[in-house]
């Protein structure tokens, strides 16, 4: 697993932090994490921090609370006790794609549907439409390849269906899929193939 902030840092509200204020705070911050399950301790007190940027790898046996850290992270999990800062941003408990949008998150069970095409799953749910309000499959097409040459993936047709699909392909549309919501920081479990060079923002 690894939890890469990306380089644009934290966006705050009427009544956050001034640009300059925001530029010296962390992209991610937990204090104090807790959850359980029963009486099995998953995630101890985690204090964790992670500047704009930076890329983080956490290891550990199976068992060790990684998923459920990231999870928690993610929005998935509410925590028994602690906090989870986006900035200068406190993040409560709900996954969505609000929340996919400042931390989103790959686990290694995979969300993509087997009968959709590579850039149906991609963009579900945002899809493109045309002038009488269906899906634009040109311009889901489009935004499909954009993204892949943004990310340097390669040899993935964005009209193929998943299930057709190699294990690893299908963990790279995976993390297309998070990126192309421009999450603020992005995790993920167990990946071995190279994704090109990681996306930021300039």
């Amino acid at each position: 697993m690894s939890v890469m902030p990306t380089a644009n840092g934290s966006h705050a509200g009427e009544n956050g932090a001034s640009a300059g204020d925001r530029s010296s705070l962390p992209a991610l911050t937990t204090s104090g994490l807790m959850k359980s399950f029963g009486g099995v301790i998953a995630v101890n007190a985690i204090d964790f921090r992670a500047e704009p940027g930076q890329i983080h790898g956490l290891l550990g046996e199976n068992g060790a609370g990684k998923s459920t850290f990231i999870k928690l992270l993610a929005g998935v999990l509410r925590a028994d006790a602690g906090e989870i800062h986006l900035g200068d941003e406190a993040l409560g408990y709900g996954a969505g794609r609000a929340r996919s949008r400042q931390v989103a998150a790959v686990f290694q069970e995979l969300s993509l549907v087997p009968d959709f095409t590579v850039a149906e799953n991609i963009w579900i749910g945002q899809e493109p439409l045309n002038r009488i309000g269906g899906v634009s499959t040109r311009r889901l097409r489009r935004k499909t390849r954009d993204l892949f040459a943004e990310l340097e993936i390669e040899g993935i047709n964005p009209d193929r269906e998943v299930r057709l699909l190699s294990v690893a392909e299908r963990h790279l549309v995976e993390t297309a899929k998070a990126l192309a919501g421009s999450p603020q920081v992005l995790s993920w479990m167990r990946q071995r193939r190279r994704l090109g060079r990681a996306r930021q923002s300039g």
